[in-house]
């Protein structure tokens, strides 16, 4: 019987503690967690008794060593994917809000502007390019347009 590649009973003396530490020295060869391992954890941590992983923050003491490790681990996974969702959340409404400000301008021209300069990220070259227009004219549309946002902002309740 073989154990990681090794016959204990061909091993020397000098070779057995290689051979009983053998399983331990790699740990680079554990496999990497991937999404469906994350999710996993995810939908345990979901499921367990409410409380039990989300314990209180006790300061570590010099004398005691961590044995929570790897629930503090998925804790802080966790807190940190819910901080992304509210993040990403937050500026889905900003740009819903964005987009209905700029349906509520009047001009189509000055519509177009706003969308392809906040929208859809384009530098003032691109979209000078893009509408055939002078970029001197393009900042005066653009103030005209950002008036019109600001009195359709007041506007608002």
């Amino acid at each position: 019987m073989k154990i990681c590649g090794v016959n204990p009973r061909e091993t020397k003396p000098e070779e057995e503690s290689l051979w009983i530490h053998a399983p331990f020295r790699r740990r680079s060869t554990f496999p990497k967690p991937t999404a469906s391992t994350s999710a996993s954890i995810r939908s345990w941590s979901r499921s367990a008794p409410c409380g039990s992983l989300r314990r209180k923050q006790v300061p570590p003491d010099k004398n005691n060593r961590n044995v929570h490790r790897m629930e503090d681990v998925i804790v802080k996974m966790l807190d940190l994917e819910d901080e992304i969702n509210a993040d990403l959340q937050c500026l889905i409404d900003l740009k819903h809000e964005v987009v209905t400000i700029i349906k509520f301008v009047e001009s189509p021209e000055l519509q177009t502007l706003l969308e392809l300069r906040y929208l859809c990220f384009n530098t003032w070259e691109e979209i000078s390019v893009a509408l055939h227009l002078d970029i001197r004219w393009l900042h005066r549309l653009h103030n005209k347009a950002l008036n019109e946002v600001d009195a359709i902002r007041r506007a608002e309740p």
